[in-house]
């Protein structure tokens, strides 16, 4: 089992790095509103070219039991192209 040092993990990235490297520097972000930020909401800005969308605030409560499969179906939706 090798042993990982501090060395061999790459660097995480801070501030505009990260904003230019990882997410490509994106001019059009549609930023979370209270009770208009589900997955119509983005899949819409995305439509209109919005280059990142985040989503809302999950209660956990809500998305985490085996029964709340209607909630996650409703605020996720992989075969929509959603990265959820």
């Amino acid at each position: 089992m090798a042993v990982q040092t501090t060395f061999d993990r790459p660097r995480k990235l801070a501030g505009y790095d990260f904003y230019n490297q990882i997410l490509g520097s994106p001019k059009l972000i549609v930023a979370p509103m209270v009770d208009q930020s589900e997955l119509a909401w983005r899949i819409l800005s995305r439509r209109y070219c919005a280059q990142l969308c985040y989503t809302p605030m999950i209660n956990a409560k809500m998305f985490s039991p085996p029964s709340a499969h209607a909630y996650r179906a409703q605020a996720f939706n992989t075969s929509c192209l959603e990265e959820g």
